[in-house]
């Protein structure tokens, strides 16, 4: 699980993530979608207790960079920062960036809804994406975006065995063949 944290890392590009703190919070995004999205959210406070063990880390290893510090615009800082890599459609390289104004993630995901909406022989999928959902997105392009095929299949497996089929079926239509 440690190199899927610096697999993510490796994605930075040197124009995007120019000073430490940044790298930091790149760092920190991998470590929460890596390791914390698989706690649950219940009274032994499992994502508490690692964002503490982050903190320490980070005060040890990082120039004594603290948690609140690092995070102080992020509206939740229990979920961290939001990274994606296809906001900006101006690139032929989409880059891996940090997600600094949420409303413009929201209506990048509503247009990619409708773009898929306006495919002909696609079902239409009225939605309502609302912030859990776009972090989810998020999560399902990170993973299938820098996954080998037999890692998306069975990710998608996963996802479909649990019945979620509206998201991944709208953002994953780019591998018809491995879903």
């Amino acid at each position: 699980d440690v190199a899927k944290v610096i697999q993510g890392t490796l994605q930075a590009e040197r124009q995007y993530f120019d000073t430490s703190k940044s790298m930091i919070r790149l760092w920190t995004h991998e470590c929460m979608r890596v390791f914390a999205d698989r706690f649950l959210k219940d009274s032994a406070d499992d994502i508490g207790k690692f964002i503490e063990a982050m903190s320490q880390v980070m005060r040890d290893h990082f120039e004594g960079a603290e948690w609140a510090e690092v995070m102080e615009d992020i509206d939740d800082e229990r979920y961290g920062p939001i990274f994606c890599s296809f906001m900006s459609e101006t690139t032929e390289i989409l880059p891996y960036e940090e997600v600094a104004d949420y409303s413009q993630l929201k209506q990048c995901c509503e247009d990619k809804l409708e773009d898929y909406n306006l495919e002909p022989k696609l079902i239409n999928m009225n939605l309502v994406l609302f912030k859990d959902a776009i972090r989810h997105i998020c999560r399902i392009h990170r993973v299938e975006g820098d996954a080998s095929t037999a890692q998306r299949r069975h990710y998608m497996a996963k996802i479909y065995s649990r019945r979620r089929l509206s998201l991944p079926r709208s953002w994953c239509r780019r591998y018809p063949n491995d879903a």
